[in-house]
């Protein structure tokens, strides 16, 4: 059964990374399916330690699929799949149907139950971003005003440089950009 691996992987992350990496929900996108089905998320779980893990296998799934199939599985943090009287605008089925697809729309029964999760319990999510500071990233260029490896200087844009006294045309990054 599905839901006792994703429970064990749950209670892992929840073990191992979560102090390190504060997190909804997280999402493992793998190559072996889990006791036979495509994906599986614990109903209530984002938010939650040890519940907050669904998965999705992806090995013949083309990319936007696999997306749509994630979000599928997230989107179940409250609602349920959608019954009669559940309602798409323009679409047949919607996001949380009973059996996911390349669907892009929620229906009025998800908005609703999403709507209730937002504004009447709500222990996560709209909590302000926090910020990783274990895995930063930065893309290196020539122009955001970091003298990086390979460049003598760097006073920012062109129009930047160009308003200090000391810019000549001839300060490139050696890449052949503007420093």
């Amino acid at each position: 059964m599905p839901r006792a691996g994703i429970a064990q992987f749950g209670l892992w992350k929840s073990q191992n990374f979560y102090a390190n990496i504060p997190h909804d929900t997280l999402l493992l996108l793998t190559g072996h399916k889990i006791t036979g089905t495509s994906y599986y998320s614990s109903h209530n779980g984002i938010c939650n330690h040890n519940r907050g893990a669904s998965y999705v296998y992806v090995v013949r799934y083309h990319i936007f699929l696999a997306a749509t199939v994630g979000a599928h599985g997230i989107g179940l943090m409250g609602a349920f799949h959608d019954v009669p009287g559940c309602r798409c605008f323009r679409r047949y089925q919607c996001l949380v149907a009973p059996n996911p697809g390349l669907l892009d729309m929620m229906s009025n029964c998800t908005f609703e139950a999403i709507h209730q999760w937002l504004h009447v319990w709500d222990p996560c999510l709209s909590s302000l971003n926090i910020a990783y500071n274990n895995f930063p990233y930065v893309a290196r260029r020539c122009g955001d005003k970091i003298t990086d490896n390979f460049e003598e200087c760097d006073c920012g844009t062109l129009k930047d440089c160009s308003k200090l006294s000391f810019f000549t045309p001839d300060l490139f990054c050696k890449d052949g950009s503007h420093s």
